[in-house]
């Protein structure tokens, strides 16, 4: 809207940033569960990094519930869980390298007693989340290599997770592999558009099937 300043949309989108924040506190429990398991009410974390949601009886770790944690411990500024949080993700979701590769949407047990990726296919949602989170971490925290990192990240979800469909746009897939059919249709999900994590990563890649710019296709999922 005209008049508006970049601080003024800035602290628009973070209020939107907030609101499953407030949610789950006014769903889940009081403000102290918060403060005194370092996450939201439902997702619980190891010392290692990785994250549980109590919906699957801690059998698994999601790169959702990855991006998610990673979100809030910047969020309260702890810099130490964040930092085990993205090594776990790229340790454990990514191959080991999450600057060569999406990370894997889950994590968990197998019947044979061993823990291991049990779907390699990554989730876009989480993939964006994860990619914002870094690189506002890189802006708040100035840290240049968080920045770096995110930017990478979205490259690589730009590359893989988006596709243009004729007389659509550019639309995001829920990850990489599967949405795109032999018959040559694409198959979407509204429910991997995080439109208040892509109001924030379009400015970052203006040029990208992110952007907005009344005069091209832009990035749509319905």
């Amino acid at each position: 809207m005209a008049g508006k300043s970049p601080s003024s949309g800035r602290k628009q989108r973070l209020a939107l940033l907030m609101v499953p924040w407030i949610v789950g506190l006014l769903l889940g429990g009081p403000p102290h569960a918060l403060a005194a398991s370092g996450f939201p009410h439902g997702l619980s974390g190891t010392a290692s990094g990785n994250t549980f949601s109590s919906r699957t009886d801690r059998d698994r770790s999601t790169s959702e519930g990855e991006a998610y944690a990673l979100f809030f411990s910047l969020v309260a500024g702890d810099r130490d869980t964040f930092r085990k949080i993205l090594e776990w993700t790229g340790n454990n979701l990514a191959q080991g390298d999450l600057d060569r590769h999406l990370p894997a949407w889950v994590w968990r047990k197998r019947p044979n007693g061993r823990w291991g990726i049990l779907d390699v296919n990554p989730a876009s949602d989480a993939d964006c989340w994860i990619a914002y989170t870094l690189i506002e971490a890189g802006r708040l925290w100035k840290d240049p290599a968080y920045e770096r990192q995110g930017r990478h990240l979205l490259s690589t979800i730009e590359k893989n997770e988006t596709a243009f469909l004729p007389g659509y746009g550019w639309a995001l897939l829920p990850g990489p592999w599967g949405f795109r059919l032999p018959d040559g249709t694409t198959r979407l999900n509204p429910s991997y558009f995080p439109p208040e994590i892509l109001l924030d990563l379009e400015n970052v890649s203006p040029h990208s099937p992110l952007e907005s710019d009344p005069g091209h296709h832009h990035l749509r999922v319905c």
